[in-house]
């Protein structure tokens, strides 16, 4: 019948009462978790639960189970809800899958079941496949992928006012720049603030008091502070990180994820390219991530190609020198930040 996202879910769900097969994947756990909830609240059994509802556990059950499931009737009411995570269609005979599509075709009344696929990528055979267009031909379709960083902080807007508190999309973005993008760790930093904001609005102020910041979001702020010219402040947030134990090899590799965002965002507005091309580009580094390239295109225009390359020589330099020598690693990170601030002076 049709694919959907979570808004074209949420119509459908208040257009009226929905049965039929719903296959949910992709990335994004928190959105698979709720898709499920939102169809559960309409389609759960109001009466007789212990008959008519099931949740399968598809990495313990046999094929057998799953038909079953399938072809079972509401019992002493109308509606009956199931629920199979993550089975593996990988040895299941034809005759069998074919079965599970005939149950799709034609669903068993006031039956609505969900395959969910909480492991991305784990069970992406024939069989997956196949059933999968099944459900996009005869039921519906669901692939949750992370949000952009837009569509992360609509949803950290609606989530807030669920709980009654409510939080501005300027701040929201501000969460999701000092928190990184996983949505499940997004909506428990959220849940924090909404109970220490009450029926209030969620602030900045709260968010920096009680928010724990992203090792990204630490590591662009030492990135910030060289490609500002503030040494002092560089070598102090370097030093925060190294006193809490993080690795220098981790510090680099997200450094360098940084300056290469810049660098391919300076070269592509000189080529004329947009944020959009560098994305479809490099899909395999910004995947779900897109957010990244907008902030270098929004961020390189001050800073020359030839700087950006020098920044990631000495880094790749570094890199190179952590896995290969004996140095002890924080030294020579602390080296590093003070080669990329003299660079800073020289070229920029």
């Amino acid at each position: 019948m049709a694919e959907l996202n979570m808004l074209s879910l949420k119509k459908l769900l208040r257009e009226g009462t929905v049965s039929g097969t719903f296959f949910v994947y992709g990335s994004e756990a928190f959105l698979k978790r709720r898709a499920c909830e939102l169809i559960g609240e309409q389609c759960m059994p109001d009466e007789f639960p212990e008959f008519n509802y099931e949740k399968l556990d598809g990495q313990r059950c046999g094929v057998d189970a799953v038909i079953t499931a399938l072809g079972q009737f509401p019992q002493f009411t109308d509606k009956r809800y199931v629920i199979v995570d993550d089975f593996s269609f990988s040895g299941v005979s034809d005759d069998d899958i074919n079965y599970i599509c005939e149950y799709i075709e034609k669903p068993t009344e006031g039956c609505t079941t969900v395959f969910r696929y909480m492991a991305e990528g784990s069970h992406n055979d024939g069989g997956f496949r196949k059933v999968c267009e099944c459900c996009k031909k005869f039921g519906y379709t669901m692939k949750l992928e992370t949000p952009d960083r837009n569509g992360l902080c609509d949803i950290l807007c609606e989530e807030a006012e669920i709980t009654g508190a409510r939080l501005k999309p300027s701040d929201a973005l501000y969460l999701v720049d000092r928190c990184g993008n996983n949505l499940s760790a997004l909506v428990g930093e959220l849940s924090k603030l909404a109970a220490f904001a009450g029926r209030k609005n969620i602030t900045r102020e709260m968010i920096d008091t009680l928010c724990s910041a992203s090792l990204e979001s630490k590591v662009f702020n030492i990135s910030k502070a060289i490609l500002r010219g503030r040494a002092d402040e560089a070598f102090r947030l370097t030093e925060n990180l190294l006193l809490q134990r993080t690795a220098p090899n981790e510090i680099i590799s997200i450094m360098s994820g940084e300056f290469v965002d810049l660098y391919r965002a300076k070269a592509a507005k000189a080529a004329g390219e947009s944020s959009a091309q560098v994305a479809k580009a490099f899909e395999a580094n910004y995947k779900g991530k897109g957010f990244r390239v907008d902030n270098a295109f929004r961020d390189c225009g001050n800073y020359s190609q030839a700087l950006l390359a020098k920044y990631i020589r000495l880094i790749n330099r570094t890199a190179v020198d952590l896995n290969s020598s004996k140095t002890d690693k924080n030294i020579r990170l602390e080296q590093l930040i003070s080669e990329l601030c003299l660079a800073g002076r020289e070229l920029r």
